[in-house]
């Protein structure tokens, strides 16, 4: 299990990244203090699966969102971002991506304990 898995989620999340994250239209950008899967969801549009840093990587995290807007051209890009983490809002921002409004976390049970602090994207 790596550092992410359990510090963001607090389980193991390997089956995630092989099965949900193995696509021939992903595009899967890293460096040693996070983690960026995108991919193509129709021709115009892409999606920016959970996206993962470790605490106080601000400049490896814009350094990936410019690989993905370098590789995925013109194209419009779609990530959900927690809203109450201002240093996530603002890169986003920085790159003049629009917020559109809300999103709800739906969860059976019990509420996950999920650390929004290091998840860029949702």
């Amino acid at each position: 299990m790596t550092w992410w898995q359990y510090k963001v989620f607090n389980l193991n999340r390997e089956e995630y990244l092989k099965t949900d994250c193995v696509f021939t239209n992903s595009l899967k950008l890293s460096t040693g203090y996070g983690f960026l899967h995108s991919y193509v969801v129709n021709k115009r549009f892409i999606k920016i699966s959970p996206w993962i840093m470790d605490s106080e990587a601000f400049l490896d995290a814009e350094k990936l969102l410019r690989g993905v807007l370098y590789y995925r051209g013109l194209k419009s890009i779609y990530g959900y971002a927690p809203k109450n983490v201002k240093e996530i809002v603002d890169l986003y921002q920085s790159y003049k991506f629009r917020i559109h409004g809300d999103f709800k976390l739906m969860y059976l049970r019990e509420k996950p304990n999920i650390v929004l602090d290091n998840l860029y994207a949702i």
